[in-house]
């Protein structure tokens, strides 16, 4: 149980941390999704057309939200090299950076990158010696997030871009440009620690703000939003497991308590038992008394039991002789009853002899009474004839 309240304690404590953390990362979305939205960082003119202050058709926000370095390590060389070109506005042409200006108004002051103005053509090879420091060319280095044909008409930017090391590795390149004076004129050269070459000449060095910048607050603003969203799944996790906890508190207590409902029972259970059991020997010792006051009776008994046993085997001796006795009496009642069928049998026959000599007498009767109506028909047959002959004879007289 107290394992179980550690759980729960501890769950808690991971909650109130992860909800104290998600504070902390939602307080930094929103202090730099603020800082987006007014657009600092940019001169007074550019926040006013970004924050749409000031008419900005034919203007397609600035570099800095076009952009994003491909690896975390480019990023305050290209803030360095974003800086240099005044955190631009990209304009569709001339034409839409001038009325974007008049808009202003003494707004404040806007840089603007006009296409039509960039550097066209292929860029001029690079020096052996100056390819060999380079660690990235700008086109390499970033990613473009604005739609395609923004990428098209700005790309001569980066296209002149080189990235290196450090600040001494910047100075070497430059000294290795410096065998190609076209390729010194065109090329701007930008360190990892955020040192800049300018072909004029001009070098800016590193400076301490390196989280300071425009792509350094877009990064943070997506890690604190990646921290909060992480942050809350951790709070619904430990919430989840918080829940987990108590339920296994509740049911380690429900089952603490059962514990000690069972253990009160089977104390109850173990008193009744021994009662129980010293009332058995009390019994025991009763019944013991008991039986040496019945030993005389139970030995009777057992006596008696012994001659009921004899005569009840007298008693079977005789009932066997009792049923071979009657199995020879039915033994001559069947054959009694085998010479009575027997008889019965003859006697049938007889009968049977008797009947047939009756039906032959009766049959020699009614053949005797044939033969009696028979001479008796033809006796008249022969009266008829005599009658004949004699009429037959008086005819022949007569005729005679």
């Amino acid at each position: 149980l107290a394992a179980a309240a550690g759980v729960v304690a501890r769950a808690g404590e991971r909650l109130s941390a992860e909800r104290a953390a998600e504070h902390a990362a939602s307080a930094r979305v929103e202090a730099l999704t603020a800082m987006e939205a007014r657009f600092e960082g940019y001169a007074a003119g550019a926040r006013a057309l970004l924050e749409g202050r000031a008419d900005a058709s034919g203007i397609n926000g600035s570099l800095s939200q076009a952009i994003e370095p491909v690896e975390a390590r480019y990023e305050a060389a290209l803030e360095r090299y974003l800086e240099s070109l005044g955190h631009g506005l990209l304009a569709r042409d001339a034409e839409a950076a001038r009325r974007a200006a008049r808009e202003l108004a003494g707004a404040g002051r806007a840089d603007f990158l006009i296409p039509e103005l960039l550097p066209g053509g292929p860029p001029p090879p690079l020096p052996d010696a100056a390819a060999a420091v380079v660690l990235a060319r700008g086109v390499d280095a970033v990613r473009w997030t604005a739609n395609g044909d923004t990428r098209v008409r700005f790309l001569p930017l980066f296209e002149r871009l080189l990235l290196v090391e450090d600040a001494g590795t910047a100075f070497r390149c430059r000294h290795a440009l410096a065998e190609a004076p076209e390729a010194e004129r065109f090329y701007v050269i930008a360190s990892l620690d955020g040192t800049l070459l300018e072909p004029a000449g001009r070098w800016r060095a590193a400076g301490s703000g390196a989280d300071d910048g425009l792509l350094a607050r877009r990064r943070r603003l997506a890690e604190a939003v990646a921290e909060r969203q992480r942050r809350r799944r951790a709070i619904a996790s430990a919430g989840h497991l918080a829940v987990l906890a108590k339920s296994e508190l509740r049911s380690r207590q429900r089952a603490l308590s059962e514990a000690v409902a069972r253990m009160s029972e089977l104390e109850a259970r173990y008193r009744a038992a021994r009662e129980a059991k010293a009332l058995g020997e009390q019994q025991a010792a009763h019944v013991a008394r008991r039986l040496q006051e019945l030993a005389p009776q139970i030995e009777e008994q057992e006596n008696a039991r012994e001659m009921a046993v004899s005569t009840a085997r007298t008693i079977e001796e005789t009932r066997l002789e009792i049923e071979a006795e009657l199995e020879r009496a039915a033994s001559r009642l069947e054959d009694v009853r085998t010479a009575i069928e027997r008889h019965e049998e003859a006697r049938a026959e007889q009968m049977s002899a008797r009947h047939a000599i009756e039906r032959e007498v009766a049959e020699a009767e009614a053949e005797l009474r044939a033969v009696e109506r028979e001479i008796e028909h033809l006796g008249g047959s022969e009266e008829a004839l005599d009658g004949a002959r004699t009429e037959r004879a008086a005819e022949g007289a007569r005729v005679g």
